[in-house]
């Protein structure tokens, strides 16, 4: 338990600090670093898969001459969501993509995820 004690010496306020383990508040920020660090790399990691997911689509349509208005007319996906998506900044659902896929005359593989920054999505086109 941690007791503040404070005494004053002229204009001085001078606080004591009872209880207080200098050892054990270093231990958990050290593990709040190490927590933040973990959670900061599977957000990266995230990002870099919705990125490639987005490059994979985007490649697909590029190569079949499609615009991402002729995409989304073909798909009905909103032209809005096939940027957002290519750009990795969406989180389509499986039934948007596969929607995109069966419109790229592709076919949509997802993997299970087994962890935060694990985890493969691939567009087979």
């Amino acid at each position: 338990m941690l007791r503040v004690f404070f005494c004053t010496s002229g204009r001085k306020i001078i606080l004591l600090l009872s209880g207080y383990d200098k050892a054990r508040d270093l231990g958990k920020r050290r593990q709040n670093k190490e927590i933040t660090k973990a959670r900061k790399a599977a957000v990266r990691a995230m990002f870099a898969a919705g990125l490639a997911l987005g490059m994979q689509f985007r490649d697909a349509r590029v190569a079949q001459g499609l615009t991402q208005a002729q995409l989304a007319e073909l798909s009905g996906v909103p032209q809005a969501d096939i940027s957002r998506i290519e750009r990795g900044a969406g989180n389509p659902t499986e039934t948007t993509l596969q929607r995109l896929a069966h419109a790229l005359n592709g076919q949509l593989k997802l993997s299970r995820r087994t962890g935060w920054a694990t985890g493969q999505s691939r567009v087979m086109c």
